[in-house]
């Protein structure tokens, strides 16, 4: 445990915010948690299109050092000596 750091500090900050608060109306929780999943789903929107755009520039950097340097591109792998 590091010094000056309570446990109840570190519940503090993990935990998260609830997300319905119980003296809202019925239709204000229900507009709550579809802004949360829109959210949610804008997240991992995100994230995907991140992980494509990265997988295209590592294949573009691929094709990019195959037409180069003429490598074999059923290889899988690039070679370690040229």
């Amino acid at each position: 445990m590091t010094k000056g750091i309570t446990t109840k500090t570190k519940y503090l900050i993990i935990s998260s915010p609830p997300l319905i608060k119980y003296n809202e109306t019925h239709s204000q929780q229900v507009d709550n948690l579809n802004k949360n999943q829109k959210n949610v789903k804008n997240i991992f929107r995100n994230i995907f299109n991140n992980l494509r755009r990265l997988y295209l520039m590592e294949w573009c950097s691929v094709l990019r050092l195959a037409f180069v340097r003429k490598i074999n591109l059923t290889q899988r792998t690039l070679p370690t000596k040229l």
